[in-house]
């Protein structure tokens, strides 16, 4: 299952909200039920979450302020809509710009995201692929941005052509390949 510092999404179901489309999944903190995550795709910004107790939550909460420590640049770009290598990552006190539960919201759907590109892996496996290719751009401002992609790719295929092409669209175009379930666990 697809995993980051030992969280995991269970019973992972897609919504469709009056802003697009969202989810509902269970929270496993090390194999047992945290609470419950909902992204009702209303427009706003925040995630509902509801925990099985005050525990759990801190848990959880916890785990993921532990997560953003260790890995400081996570979904800087994303949330900044620039790309990664425009943005001054030794003067930006990231800890310090996100509450809880924004922090909470970007690392659900960070999780979210992965949760769904393992289930792409796994129904390319059974068609025979060994390889699930994702395209994704960062937003710059005043420039009109492609739409992620993900590409079903066999052994032999030579990834950094799918990289190539989408660069000649947009120069932003970052690339990565899922070859196995490992690489959909994340410390």
């Amino acid at each position: 299952m697809a995993k980051i510092s030992g969280i995991e999404l269970k019973n992972h179901r897609a919504l469709e909200g009056k802003e697009g489309y969202g989810f509902s999944a269970d929270i496993y903190l090390d194999e047992k039920k945290a609470g419950e995550v909902y992204d009702y795709a209303d427009g706003s910004i925040d995630y509902t979450f509801r925990f099985v107790s005050p525990e759990k939550e801190v848990k959880v909460t916890n785990t993921v302020t532990q997560y953003f420590k260790k890995n400081p640049s996570v979904d800087v770009g994303k949330i900044y809509e620039t790309p990664i290598s425009d943005i001054d990552m030794e003067h930006l006190p990231i800890m310090d710009m996100m509450d809880t539960c924004f922090e909470l919201t970007v690392f659900f759907e960070k999780l979210a995201d992965l949760t769904v590109k393992e289930q792409e892996f796994r129904k390319g496996i059974v068609d025979g692929y060994s390889q699930l290719v994702y395209i994704g751009y960062y937003s710059v401002a005043g420039i009109p941005t492609p739409k992620d992609s993900l590409y079903y790719c066999p052994t032999n295929f030579k990834t950094e052509n799918i990289l190539k092409k989408a660069r000649e669209q947009h120069k932003t175009a970052h690339m990565t390949v899922y070859r196995s379930l490992e690489d959909f666990v994340l410390i």
